[in-house]
């Protein structure tokens, strides 16, 4: 579960399928509801990439945004709730852990933090957040993501299990933010793991290009 916008969601959860696949366990994945951007028709971004390059898993299509929100306009709520449960018994069937890919929040949706909740809730999930430094001070940062654990229980709550940094450009970030940050002194929350910030990894190849255009 993202806590904001553009901390890099989508490329933790291929790197979080990666590793648990590395250990030997039979991965399921599923992104329960789309968020294309905008002028994107075709299939749900995170699904596509996790079904091409991770063949043995195929990930049920997602609902749409368009009727998520009609849905939600009409009071559906746990109509929602009961497909999402569906997609995701239909992407575990046969799997030993199944990834579960939360809604980001942005101007269109909101709403998204709520949602994700719910979600998380129907589903009996564990929650691990994924944030990631945007200049502000270790207290703000710890502040932002207590916020958005409050809305699982918050950071002492069994089913929250830490918080993926992603995007570190300081190899100290990590020990200096355990240091000064009280969120993380108590031990009932942890730092899981600490991406450093690759420009490269920003800079998609033109082969990457040609590849997914199939040009």
């Amino acid at each position: 579960v993202p806590t904001g916008f553009g901390v890099g969601l989508t490329s933790i959860s291929l790197g979080m399928t990666r590793a648990l696949e590395r250990s030997g366990l039979n991965v399921g994945f599923c992104k329960p509801i789309a968020q294309n951007l905008p002028g994107e028709n075709g299939p749900e971004r995170s699904s596509e990439l996790i079904a091409r390059t991770h063949p043995a898993i195929n990930p049920p299509k997602s609902l749409a945004l368009a009727e998520v929100e009609r849905m939600l306009g009409d009071g559906q709520l746990d109509e929602i709730l009961e497909q999402v449960v569906h997609l995701c018994q239909l992407a575990s069937e046969g799997k030993d852990v199944l990834l579960v890919e939360g809604m980001v929040a942005n101007r269109q949706t909101s709403y998204a933090a709520e949602a994700n909740a719910k979600l998380a809730q129907a589903l009996n999930a564990e929650v691990i957040l994924v944030s990631a430094p945007d200049g502000e001070s270790f207290a703000e940062l710890s502040d932002r993501i207590e916020l958005q654990a409050q809305q699982f229980g918050g950071y002492a709550s069994p089913q929250m299990l830490g918080v993926i940094f992603n995007k570190v450009r300081d190899e100290n970030f990590t020990a200096q933010l355990k240091s000064q940050s009280p969120l993380f002194k108590s031990g009932h929350f942890r730092v899981l793991g600490s991406i450093p910030w690759n420009a490269d990894l920003n800079a998609p190849r033109t082969s990457d290009v040609a590849e997914l255009m199939q040009a």
